[in-house]
């Protein structure tokens, strides 16, 4: 997402509240030198993606979530396709990274994030010309 304020604006601070939605914090100020507080709060929904007819995988499913250890990624591909699959820090720093070789039909994938602090990641799961991406909470 990005959403323009004045000249210049900067994020300082970013939370995902309980019902999913992204609260960014900072300052912005203007050709008039007003410096001013500003708050942008952003849909943060289940799953999305960049819809194409073109599709390879044609829907997932992540459970459960939040997750102890022990994740299952299942998902159905139209062909056989390899799929990446990183998980982020809220931030932005990359902490998990995989391929995996998707079969034609119903697929699953087991992953253990076991080494990964509790905390609320974003897992982004990328196939050709597609990805997805899901807020992971990790307890």
């Amino acid at each position: 997402a990005s959403t323009e304020f004045d000249y210049f604006s900067s994020y300082f601070a970013t939370a995902v509240q309980p019902d999913g939605k992204i609260i960014c914090i900072g300052t912005s100020y203007g050709w008039d030198y007003e410096y001013g507080f500003i708050a942008a709060r952003y849909n943060g929904s289940v799953a999305v993606g960049i819809n194409n007819d073109n599709d390879l995988i044609t829907h997932f499913n992540i459970t459960p979530n939040p997750v102890i250890d022990n994740l299952v990624i299942k998902l159905h591909a139209l062909e056989s396709t390899d799929v990446c699959i990183e998980i982020f820090e809220i931030e932005g720093k990359k902490v998990f990274n995989n391929i995996d070789q998707m079969h034609i039909g119903d697929n699953s994938i087991k992953l253990n994030i076991d080494s990964l602090t509790p905390g609320t990641y974003i897992i982004r799961i990328q196939s050709n010309n597609i990805q997805y991406a899901q807020m992971l909470i990790k307890e």
